[in-house]
């Protein structure tokens, strides 16, 4: 087989050649670099009033650097509001209790799961508020309520059998009769202890175990 080249050619191979390659671990972490800056601008300023010039003085990169890995402000705020639910629903999920987990315990387990991974109640509370507005926010929002519901329910079933004398059809019925409740109790929390200077926790926390307890 007769291959030709022409001088076009042979110069764009030639500079492909001297450019080196990156890996897909520089990749990923340049981009967590610019999440972590972003989101520290976010919990600063918010999502309205960060600009990119803002994300571009925390991460200490360039302009072209970071649009080379997000579009705009809103794919970036986008992607760091998808890490952040994300992260807690992959550690809610990876991490079984030993023991049966009230009501109560779960809600510390999941705002304690936030603080962990570096994401405060601000930015919860700011993704509800956008969720309101813009599709997108919305469907990320949306996706993580499902999520949360599924994994309180597995965490859910084997206390209430355990604890309430019920059996696996009963405790099925009483699980998912107040999901809702408890997907209600910790939006309360988030928001409460992030608006209200005086919330205490303990108590809260002693009063959904009251309530569902």
């Amino acid at each position: 087989m007769l291959v030709l080249y022409t001088r076009d050619s042979v110069e764009t191979q030639a500079e492909e050649a001297a450019v080196p390659k990156v890996s897909a671990a520089h990749k990923a972490s340049r981009r967590d670099q610019i999440l972590d800056g972003a989101l520290a601008c976010f919990i600063e300023r918010g999502f309205q009033r960060t600009s990119m010039a803002d994300v571009f003085e925390a991460t200490g990169l360039s302009a072209g650097a970071v649009y080379s890995y997000f579009g705009s402000k809103q794919e970036l705020a986008i992607a760091v509001a998808k890490r952040a639910m994300s992260g807690q629903l992959e550690h809610l999920a990876a991490s079984p209790p030993d023991t049966p987990m009230s009501p109560s315990m779960l809600l510390r387990t999941v705002v304690g799961g936030f603080e962990r991974i570096g994401v405060p109640t601000s930015i919860i509370v700011q993704l509800w508020g956008e969720a309101a507005v813009d599709p997108e926010f919305h469907a990320i929002a949306a996706d993580a309520l499902v999520g949360f519901r599924a994994g309180f329910r597995a965490v859910l079933l084997p206390w209430a059998a355990a604890t309430r004398g019920l059996t696996d059809t009963e405790a099925e019925a009483w699980v998912d009769a107040v999901l809702p409740i408890m997907i209600a109790c910790g939006q309360g929390f988030l928001l409460q202890s992030h608006l209200l200077p005086d919330f205490d926790a303990e108590q809260y926390l002693a009063a959904v175990e009251r309530l569902l307890g």
